[in-house]
């Protein structure tokens, strides 16, 4: 099977944020991220390798995904391949998905029927918020992070970078196919955060010390702009202001690193119901 001109088409046109959100659809590349992707059952509409996978595939993971496939697996040659990667040194393996349709009407719907053991910890109850983070590494590492501890879901607020760009997708390490991303202008967060009664946490520099930090479940945590930090109405409306401690010379912590040592802190921690949000 040759891959088609409709196809090709798509596949460099998936490469603009605007086409992508258009067609409801982003490529997945890399051996990794596809068999995250595969093994968390996305909808995939078809897939693109070259020869060079049976090379880098070595625990054959993705082969064996791909050989249970319902959709088409086109085998083009590397040169071919080449042009329609994102990345310098391809895998040999583009997967084209669906967006997920996840929503903020669609997250932490579950908290007021969980069990009381599930109430008392912070895992599962959070959510981890980009507040216009531009960098596809940053948010990947936010994405992947919020999926390690088990938060319920990531919010790509206006201004922040597509969570579903190649590099993002590829940072997350397959987190964005084991938790919910959805995305949110600040106006329709806020409006969110209040009507579902959610703590909101701001990660500021001189924010309170994490470990000492009271809060109550669900909570949402906001991490800032890499340069600009937190907008002003989000830091306005938090219920409290959280950080990491470090020391008088270093200036700050790297966006995805501060928000790793955050949600790590959180969801590990007690819920205290000393701050009941309002």
């Amino acid at each position: 099977m040759s891959l088609s001109k409709a196809r090709s088409r798509l596949l460099q046109r998936l490469q603009h944020r605007n086409q992508r959100e258009r067609e409801g659809c982003f490529v997945v590349e890399g051996i990794r991220a596809a068999a995250a992707a595969l093994e968390a059952g996305a909808n995939a509409r078809f897939a693109v390798t070259s020869s060079r996978l049976v090379t880098l595939d070595r625990d054959n993971r993705l082969a064996e995904g791909l050989s249970r496939a319902r959709f088409d697996v086109v085998v083009i040659d590397d040169k071919d391949f080449a042009g329609l990667a994102d990345t310098v040194t391809a895998q040999g393996i583009l997967l084209v998905c669906d967006e997920p349709a996840a929503t903020l009407e669609s997250l932490l719907t579950g908290d007021e029927e969980s069990e009381p053991a599930a109430a008392d910890s912070g895992a599962g109850a959070g959510i981890l918020v980009a507040d216009a983070i531009q960098d596809p590494a940053n948010l990947g590492s936010m994405i992947r992070t919020g999926a390690a501890f088990g938060l319920e879901g990531l919010i790509a607020l206006d201004g922040t970078v597509d969570p579903w760009n190649a590099k993002v997708v590829r940072g997350s390490a397959g987190g964005c196919f084991r938790m919910n991303i959805v995305s949110a202008t600040a106006e329709e967060f806020l409006d969110w955060v209040r009507n579902r009664r959610v703590t909101l946490l701001a990660a500021e520099a001189d924010g309170r010390d994490i470990a000492a930090a009271s809060f109550s479940t669900p909570w949402a945590l906001v991490v800032g702009n890499e340069g600009a930090g937190i907008r002003a109405e989000l830091r306005d409306a938090a219920h409290e202001s959280v950080g990491v401690p470090i020391r008088a010379e270093a200036e700050s912590l790297n966006a995805g690193v501060a928000a790793a040592i955050l949600c790590y802190e959180l969801s590990r921690a007690p819920a205290q119901r000393r701050l009941p949000p309002v």
